[in-house]
């Protein structure tokens, strides 16, 4: 790979630090979202078997929440939670992502930027094993 979830994450960091615009404050939720996509779907790839797939078909995304939000492996594994916690925030904040690249009648803030910004932030703290327990 040769951009990292981490770079993505400094990314969305930096921009939202710079911005100034609604676009710009777009495009930084949008850069902290798939920072964490990638980092969770890194995190479910390394898992020693995947997450309960969805019964319907639906888009990456989803699946992917499905299956951190569904762990197939033992409930003792302190990955099983961790897995749930970063399905259920990754889902949440594809509703965000969702608003901030295909609702443009919709406004968003610099204070929505930065939440998206606090948001990955704390889900990359789960995946790495940084959060408070």
């Amino acid at each position: 790979m040769s951009v990292t979830p981490h770079e993505l994450f400094q990314l969305a960091s930096d921009l939202h630090q710079a911005a100034t615009s609604e676009v710009q404050y777009r495009n930084a939720i949008g850069r902290a979202y798939y920072s964490c996509y990638h980092l969770a779907r890194e995190f479910h790839d390394k898992l020693p078997s995947p997450g309960q797939p969805p019964a319907g078909s639906v888009g990456n995304h989803a699946e992917l929440a499905h299956r951190l939000l569904n762990p197939t492996i033992p409930n003792v594994d302190p990955r099983f939670r961790v897995s749930r916690i970063v399905g259920t925030r990754l889902q949440a904040f594809h509703a965000i992502r969702v608003k901030a690249d295909y609702r443009l009648d919709a406004a968003i803030t610099k204070n929505d930027s930065r939440d998206a910004i606090i948001k990955a932030a704390g889900i990359r703290d789960h995946i790495i094993g940084k959060a408070p327990k």
